[in-house]
């Protein structure tokens, strides 16, 4: 039980990660961080440290797969992992509108 308050906080920094990839893509500027995007690898400072925010296509990432994830945190190597979720085996009936539901879900 101690657990579900970090799980819960986790997932609602993933939320706010994800609307900020999905924005800079845009070229949309979402907070006083600077955004440095290379095609689906994007660096952002978070409290002073830099993470890499990268998106995987689940077939590609073991670890993601064997654990049935969205995405993940290695606080080790300052990297977070979104799902790319264009493949239907793991995203079963989801259109654009649906995907893009459930990636800003909190």
């Amino acid at each position: 039980m101690e657990y579900q308050g970090a799980i819960k906080k986790m997932e609602k920094g993933i939320t706010i990660l994800r609307k900020e990839l999905d924005e800079g893509k845009l070229g949309i500027k979402t907070s006083q961080n600077e955004l440095l995007i290379y095609d689906d690898t994007m660096k952002i400072d978070i409290l002073g440290t830099e993470y890499r925010i990268e998106i995987h296509k689940v077939s590609e990432d073991s670890y993601m797969e064997k654990k049935g994830l969205a995405g993940y945190c290695e606080e080790e190597n300052k990297l977070i992992v979104i799902a790319d979720m264009s493949e239907e085996k793991y995203f079963v009936g989801m259109d654009e509108k649906a995907q893009e539901t459930y990636r800003k879900r909190p």
